[in-house]
């Protein structure tokens, strides 16, 4: 029988922690690599989140300027059986939030802010308007916002898509400050969702 001894058994740990160390350090260097050759390249349809760590190679760009436009994406894709991804800030980190070979519906460009009611202290934006440029729009009226993430970077089709919370427990969710919206199914047609509807 062979007896390593109190000094052999650290070497041993050592040597295979060092050994998993080392993996862990080249498995992290490939990664990394091939995320930068993927981010270096030009080809458009390569889409990223905000980590830029899992691209996508989607078949379609739509930009979300008209709702038209969005209107016939959709019903395109069912049509031809292709999937949907759908991004504002694309702050849905982790590489789920894009299909290979999708229709890739850019909502950042459907951005417009369309009313505010100052009485009612209520306003009506497009699902890519981020939080900032609410916060824009409303300060000189002396107004805020309710219930949003703590950083204002989001649009609020993507927080109302997770139904994000604020950092004041007391007012809720964001959805309990919703009137209303509008929502596009996957059959191409816009429903009105609210209380009372849907």
């Amino acid at each position: 029988m062979y007896n390593i001894g109190t000094d052999g058994g650290k070497h041993m740990r050592r040597r295979h922690y060092l050994t998993i160390t080392f993996f862990v350090v080249i498995l992290s260097a490939t990664l990394f690599s091939y995320s930068l050759y993927q981010n270096r390249t030009k080809d458009e349809l390569l889409i990223h989140d905000v980590s830029r760590l899992f691209p996508a190679h989607v078949k379609e760009i739509v930009q979300g300027q008209e709702e038209e436009a969005l209107i016939a994406a959709v019903k395109i894709a069912r049509d031809k059986d292709l999937k949907i991804s759908i991004a504002g800030s694309k702050h849905s980190q982790g590489g789920h939030a894009f299909y290979k070979d999708s229709v890739w519906l850019d909502m950042g460009t459907y951005n417009k802010v369309l009313e505010l009611d100052e009485d009612r202290k209520t306003i009506t934006v497009q699902s890519g308007t981020t939080w900032k440029q609410i916060q824009n729009f409303i300060n000189p009226y002396g107004l805020s916002i309710k219930v949003m993430q703590s950083s204002n970077i989001f649009t609020v089709g993507g927080s109302l898509s997770s139904n994000v919370h604020g950092r004041d427990p007391k007012y809720g969710t964001i959805i309990e400050t919703i009137d209303s919206f509008r929502l596009l199914t996957a059959d191409g047609h816009i429903k009105k969702v609210s209380r009372t509807e849907n």
